[in-house]
């Protein structure tokens, strides 16, 4: 990928680099710590463990990450479309983050359970957010060279606000599905019951 096509920092803005910095590093911990949060076993045997690997995973990754992600998003130099999706994703992950802490907080383990697999689906977007771009950049650009103009930058930022808003919501369908599941065994046990009796 050529130099033209890169995002550089604005340099009117002299912190966007130092932001972004940090909140790649916090997010980097929040990656590495997000699957031991969602991982049944360490959580049933270990829940000490599972407990303190969380407070590491909230405050030494995803709050300052998180909170990062906002001016992060707004300084970005690429357009409305990915300025929008990196604020809503960096929000929404602010979010669950609350909602899941004060869930455990207070004794509610299922909704804690719930608003952590939506937490962790938000932590991980940004995986399939890089593979979509690049199926974007360069795949769709050989398949369909005529949807986009032959600025490079221009398709770079296009591509990458697609990857964004891609892994979003492809990740928060995910999460919603996996919250539900027990939802539906529920209901399909309440209905053989009721049939069986």
């Amino acid at each position: 990928m050529s130099q033209s096509t890169a995002l550089p920092p604005r340099p009117e803005v002299p912190l966007q680099y130092p932001l972004l910095a940090l909140h790649v590093i916090f997010g980097s911990v929040a990656m590495v710590t997000a699957p031991f949060q969602v991982w049944p076993w360490l959580r049933n045997s270990r829940p000490k463990v599972h407990r303190r690997i969380g407070l590491v995973y909230y405050f030494g990754g995803v709050i300052p990450s998180g909170i990062l992600a906002i001016p992060t998003a707004v300084f970005v130099s690429a357009g409305q479309s990915l300025r929008m999706a990196l604020f809503t994703l960096g929000v929404l992950w602010l979010f669950t983050t609350y909602v899941g802490f004060r869930a455990a907080l207070q004794g509610r383990y299922d909704d804690h359970r719930r608003w952590m697999v939506r937490n962790v689906a938000l932590t991980t977007s940004i995986i399939t957010a890089r593979l979509m771009f690049m199926a974007n950049f360069f795949g769709i650009q050989m398949l369909a060279p005529d949807t986009y103009p032959a600025d490079a930058r221009w398709t770079f930022t296009e591509a990458y606000s697609a990857g964004i808003w891609g892994g979003l919501v492809v990740h928060l369908i995910i999460a919603e599905w996996i919250s539900l599941r027990p939802r539906r065994r529920a209901r399909r046990a309440t209905r053989t019951s009721v049939t069986t009796g």
